[in-house]
């Protein structure tokens, strides 16, 4: 995972690398609107809580349905880079936000896509800390997540985080957050001493090279707490919108 400091608003998205898994990423949030990727920052100056770097509410921008009426969704693999946004979402803007993880962290699996590369997953390591960003979704959106993360056929499940905390950079904690984790054919990948081996700490090819010789997948005290959603069933009224002050919801 490869991130970037240098001014990156209002380039294009692709100039963030898709390859080699999991690709490159900002290092702040931020909106893909089409082929280009602009900052956001909080700012309590206008209502949604986030501005462009211009100061536009980004809600302006998005039009509806605005923040408060998204859903969270973790991403700590591909999702998180811009020039996979945007090849996935080219007709609506993508909003992602920076956020803080403790106690959880992204993992190679232990069989590789289509294409020859391993993909993560998400573990529960206690103490990890690691940057991940929130994407806020909408409906459709969410929808074309599932068919692009094979939801239906429980290559990846999705379900509401249970484990580990998740902080915006506006400190915000977001609890119940949705997420995507390894279902059929993607276990995470055990390392030496049968620990998950992170993303964050091995590459792409290094990672490819251990998971041909066949270790097999780490045990169970790795995996995160996740109250999964079945495949067919809806996620709307079972997670929570971004602005949602109910029990288990962010804000």
């Amino acid at each position: 995972m490869t991130t970037t400091t240098s001014d990156w608003n209002g380039i294009r998205a692709d100039a963030f690398a898709a390859d080699p898994y999991p690709g490159q990423r900002p290092d702040g949030s931020f909106l893909v609107d089409g082929a280009t990727i602009h900052e956001l920052r909080a700012s309590d100056a206008v209502a949604s809580g986030w501005a462009l770097r211009d100061g536009t509410d980004v809600d302006d921008r998005l039009g509806a349905p605005g923040l408060a009426d998204r859903y969270p969704v973790l991403a700590y693999g591909s999702n998180a880079n811009p020039a996979m946004l945007a090849r996935r979402f080219p007709a609506e803007p993508v909003v992602a936000l920076r956020a803080t993880t403790t106690g959880l962290a992204a993992a190679w699996c232990t069989d590789p896509r289509s294409d020859g590369q391993i993909p993560a997953t998400l573990v529960a390591v206690p103490g990890a800390v690691e940057t991940h960003v929130v994407l806020l979704c909408t409906a459709t959106q969410l929808d074309r997540l599932d068919r692009f993360e094979g939801r239906a056929h429980r290559i990846y499940d999705l379900g509401v985080l249970r484990s580990g905390a998740v902080v915006l950079d506006d400190r915000r904690r977001l609890p119940g957050v949705l997420t995507y984790v390894g279902g059929r054919g993607r276990r995470p990948l055990a390392g030496p001493g049968g620990a998950p081996v992170r993303v964050g700490d091995t590459d792409q090819a290094t990672a490819a090279m251990h998971a041909a010789r066949r270790p097999g997948a780490c045990g169970p005290e790795f995996d995160v707490d996740v109250e999964v959603i079945a495949p067919g069933v809806p996620f709307r009224g079972i997670s929570a919108r971004f602005g949602s002050d109910q029990p288990g919801g962010c804000r």
